[in-house]
């Protein structure tokens, strides 16, 4: 017998409740008889005509009305993780006909394993809501029963652990070349302030998609000569749509970035909404503009959902930029794979490195279990990688972090006539290439030189001497300070350096080869 102290609904009134339109979290309306259900606007959920043949037949329809109801107070990821789950289960358990048997629930945490039992955990939390909802449906027996069982969850941090140069954190030297790469590229103009700007929230701040998504220009504000980010909490159970928030830090870059994108937002739509700058700070700083052209916007209540862009086109903006900027990994050679959970885990392993706990660790990247924070903190001691000058030709590359051109002499370069255009070594002495910027430029020259676009080194430059100079500088700030994170600032110039002078004898070699021949 299935069913708790809760009684069955009549035929009538169930077969109307089911006909009902219910609001998801993100105030999307679906019908729960309907097979498929969107309750975002993103993706849709698996079909829950065949999820519901884990069930019994009269079980089925309050699994949709408990599933509706569910749905009302969790993100579509977890409503459709419970769906999905179900449907392996069903999958991969021919003989599965009713997963209310306490019997056949527990039988099946020996069947999944170690390494999936974490599925039947989720599964568990929602029948626990179905339970307590008072719908029909879920026993007491079956609660009492399945109470007991301990799961094994889904294995916290591998790819952190590991060091994962695919899924895990970037290295020091690879986010350095990354915001190098997205900033050579605004520079260019091949990235536009959209992308720029969600390139860098996800470097600085290392937010979920979900949390990007729900942003507006009201979350960044000024005070006290500092910048905050009212972040909105986007994944916590029983949060809807911007219904709570924590607020960050940022950097003065990052809040001068998103006034940048609120100018070409209000640019776009005050075309087609002229009093649109009265409501600026209630606008989506991703925005879809197709969406909000077709309304009048005159206070936050008239902003949904529904007005931002989904998370599919933050990711898809991700591999766009990952295309464009095409900065190569010192660990593996090939493109720099962007995603938004390394750049997640690549805070919480800066933190870790910088020595805060796990408690600091888990506010930032909005943890609500310690226990993912804590994987940080164990992996902390193995993060860091001196960077010697063995190491330094070995990386160099695979890294391919020099961003300009080598000119044979001054001659050949892009404002070689101008002397002013020389940049010299760090005493002053030599050349050893010119800059082709024609507008003012605030680097920090000889070093950040190497990984400008506009820097044309000579063929026969010494770059060899302004090498030897960083890995001393580099050696020194280590012996000062001990922190090989401060010490590895100068990391990703260094590869530059030398590949420039690798690069450089690769030219000479082409050369002597063709006047040989």
């Amino acid at each position: 017998m299935i069913g708790n102290a809760a009684l069955k609904i009549s035929p009538e009134d169930l077969e109307a409740l089911l006909s009902q339109q219910h609001i998801s979290r993100a105030q999307r309306e679906f019908t729960p008889t309907d097979d498929k259900w969107a309750l975002n606007y993103e993706e849709s959920s698996p079909s829950l005509s065949k999820v519901e043949t884990a069930f019994e037949v009269d079980a089925r329809p309050y699994f949709r009305l408990a599933l509706a109801r569910f749905a009302a107070i969790n993100s579509a990821d977890s409503v459709f993780n419970v769906a999905k789950y179900l449907s392996m289960l069903i999958n991969d358990t021919h003989n599965l006909n009713n997963i209310l048997d306490p019997i056949q629930f527990v039988s099946l945490k020996a069947q999944r394993g170690e390494e999936r039992e974490y599925q039947l955990s989720t599964i568990r939390g929602f029948l626990r809501y179905w339970h307590a909802s008072q719908l029909w449906g879920v026993s007491d027996e079956f609660i009492s029963v399945t109470d007991k069982l301990t799961f094994k969850g889904n294995e916290k941090g591998r790819a952190v652990k590991i060091g994962c140069p695919i899924e895990g954190p970037y290295t020091p030297i690879e986010m350095q070349a990354f915001i190098t790469g997205i900033n050579n590229a605004f520079a260019q103009r091949t990235l536009s302030i959209t992308p720029y700007l969600i390139a860098l929230i996800f470097a600085q701040r290392g937010i979920r998609r979900v949390q990007m998504v729900e942003l507006v220009f009201g979350d960044f504000t000024q005070a006290n000569g500092k910048y905050w980010m009212n972040t909105p909490r986007g994944k916590q159970r029983g949060v809807e749509y911007r219904g709570a928030f924590t607020e960050f830090e940022i950097s003065e870059d990052l809040y001068h970035a998103v006034e940048l994108q609120k100018a070409h937002v209000l640019s776009e739509l005050s075309a087609v909404q002229p009093n649109i700058k009265e409501v600026a700070d209630c606008l989506p700083v991703f925005p879809d503009f197709n969406v909000l052209s077709r309304q009048t916007t005159s206070s936050d209540k008239d902003i949904t959902a529904e007005h931002h862009v989904t998370r599919e086109s933050i990711g898809a903006t991700l591999k766009k930029i990952e295309r464009i900027i095409d900065v190569k990994s010192e660990r593996t050679g090939v493109t720099l794979r962007l995603g938004s959970t390394r750049f997640r885990r690549t805070v919480g392993t800066d933190m870790a490195r910088e020595g805060y706990g796990i408690g600091p660790i888990a506010t930032a990247l909005d943890h609500t279990d310690h226990q993912n924070a804590g994987v940080y903190i164990e992996t902390s001691a193995e993060i860091a990688t001196r960077l010697d000058q063995r190491l330094g030709k070995m990386l160099a590359p695979m890294a391919q972090a020099f961003a300009g051109v080598i000119v044979t002499d001054e001659r050949s370069a892009i404002r070689g006539n101008d002397p002013l255009s020389r940049v010299r070594t760090e005493d002053g002495e030599e050349n050893i290439g010119t800059c082709g910027e024609y507008s003012f430029c605030g680097s920090n020259g000889p070093v950040a030189c190497y990984t400008c676009l506009k820097f044309q080194p000579w063929l026969y430059g010494p770059h060899e001497d302004v090498l030897i100079q960083l890995y001393q500088e580099r050696e020194e700030t280590l012996a000062v300070t001990g922190d090989e994170t401060i010490a590895g600032v100068l990391d990703l110039q260094i590869l530059a350096v030398e590949d420039v002078i690798n690069r450089c004898a690769e030219m000479k070699r082409g050369m002597e080869a063709a006047n040989n021949g």
